[in-house]
């Protein structure tokens, strides 16, 4: 896009930010569906489901109905993250990843930029503030996201960590564990996760969406998943694609620190099949105790190895690499997976096998 339509996009989001959402739905479809938009569902979506996409909008949105910061959204909803220089050429991953990941049931970054907006929306007024005012101004909605979960972890007690130890215990296994050569006080394990409660444990700390806690209130959940049952229990029901479609299972409502809410994100991941954690630890003393940290996180058949940051994985060491190789030569190792990801790793003498 270049600096003339950046700036024409920028003054019709000045002109509707004090409109109400339904008022805002010309210029919201306009520009979700223009020739420069990178939105990928532009082209699988009539106007009937594209007003009431945008009106649902404002369950991300720190204001409700009066959609203050709906504009934001579709800003970042019509943008792609650039294409990354130096690119492995043989990575079968795409070269490019939406901003904000939000369409007709793909919600999956509706908690996350809620948690962001909210944030921004409390602090900005502050004399302390030290980010642009404006929110058209912050492109990278990243930055208030990590700020937010930095003031909720400095509010979490002890309690949470008790919590986490409970759930830690159901549906996650460490499945692969090796030492570095030659460097015995680092190594690496795995976990496989197959329970949404393990998902949300072992990733917290990460921005994996996996670690979202959701709300499910009047009856409405960020996942047309889920419902509420006759008895109140909030039931997640298996997708129509899947051999087990219908069948509906029970979702606990967690409470981490701060967070509180239904793993609904990683349950609808864990459909397909387990998740696969990687950590990093370093030994500190000779009592082999030390902090363990995630690497990334991978689906079964790879089509998703994202880093901490809920970004792709487009290189890793030489040392992530030979993990790799030897991971793969464990009963059980997610073969698919493991070849795609050492795609975006480099060469380098004594490389085992890909």
């Amino acid at each position: 896009m270049n600096m003339r339509n950046n700036m024409d996009l920028e003054r019709r989001l000045d002109e509707i930010l004090v409109e109400e959402v339904s008022d805002k739905l010309p210029h919201l479809a306009a520009m979700l569906m223009s020739k420069k938009s990178e939105w990928p569902y532009k082209d699988k979506i009539d106007q009937q489901q594209l007003e009431q996409f945008i009106l649902g909008l404002a369950r991300f949105d720190p204001t409700g109905d009066r959609g203050q910061y709906v504009p934001y959204i579709v800003r970042l909803l019509t943008n792609k993250r650039p294409a990354i220089a130096n690119r492995n050429p043989d990575d079968p991953l795409p070269a490019h990843e939406p901003v904000l990941r939000i369409g007709p049931g793909q919600d999956e970054d509706g908690p996350r930029i809620l948690e962001a907006l909210t944030y921004f929306d409390n602090n900005y007024k502050s004399a302390n503030w030290k980010l642009p005012r404006d929110i058209t101004q912050i492109k990278d909605w990243k930055i208030l996201e990590r700020m937010a979960v930095k003031a909720a972890k400095e509010g979490d007690d002890q309690q949470s960590k008790r919590q986490i130890d409970k759930e830690r215990r159901r549906g996650a296994e460490k499945v692969f564990e090796i030492t570095l050569p030659n460097r015995e006080e680092s190594y690496f394990y795995v976990y496989k996760i197959t329970e949404p409660e393990a998902a949300v444990t072992y990733g917290m700390g990460s921005r994996w969406c996996t670690t979202s806690l959701s709300e499910f209130r009047d009856g409405y959940s960020y996942s047309r998943s889920v419902e509420q049952g006759p008895d109140g229990q909030i039931l997640w029901s298996v997708p129509a694609w899947h051999p087990n479609a219908g069948q509906k299972r029970p979702l606990e409502n967690m409470e981490i620190g701060s967070h509180r809410g239904y793993a609904i994100t990683a349950t609808d991941y864990l459909t397909t099949g387990p998740l696969y954690i990687i950590f990093r630890r370093n030994k500190t003393d000779n009592s082999g105790v030390g902090k363990g940290y995630q690497l990334m996180q991978i689906t079964e058949d790879g089509t998703q190895i994202m880093d901490i940051g809920d970004d792709p994985l487009v290189r890793c060491s030489p040392a992530t690499d030979w993990m790799f190789g030897h991971w793969q030569q464990a009963p059980g190792a997610p073969l698919q997976a493991i070849k795609r990801a050492r795609a975006n790793c480099g060469d380098y003498r004594g490389r085992p096998p890909v």
